[in-house]
């Protein structure tokens, strides 16, 4: 079990720009690591704009996968409206990841959480939850 969060080292992120698809938050794998994400794993977010908590219908958010160049993208969540990531506490209403098959992020690839709202997400006040799986070896 590996939990993502903002405060990884190897997150990078950017405010989202108004209604537009926006990369706020990039883990990318490290050297020697690789993530192995499934049907059952869960994301969590708080997702804020310059004064307050986004909309609930209004923010769309969606996970991808991407190559080290990220031209090759494999969507694993949504796009989905916020108000079904919200929930971090109850673990049987979370949102789960929409992947039949499990999907090998290699080292150096990216998981990118990319967000559409009507409005400029601030990072600095947002926060999420991505529960998945770790390897300590590079996965086959």
């Amino acid at each position: 079990p590996f939990h993502i969060t903002q405060a990884d080292g190897n997150i990078t992120s950017a405010n989202g720009v108004a209604n537009t698809w926006s990369d706020v938050y990039k883990y990318q794998v490290p050297q020697g690591t690789g993530i192995v994400l499934q049907g059952g794993d869960t994301i969590a977010a708080y997702i804020k704009d310059a004064s307050a908590e986004v909309g609930l219908y209004d923010c769309y958010v969606k996970i991808e996968v991407r190559d080290p160049s990220e031209q090759d993208k494999n969507l694993v969540f949504g796009p989905a409206l916020y108000t079904k990531i919200r929930e971090f506490q109850d673990r049987n209403t979370m949102a789960r990841l929409s992947v039949g098959a499990p999907v090998k992020v290699y080292p150096r690839q990216w998981i990118v959480i990319v967000v559409k709202d009507n409005a400029t997400v601030t990072v600095t006040s947002c926060y999420f939850d991505l529960f998945t799986s770790k390897a300590a070896s590079p996965i086959a």
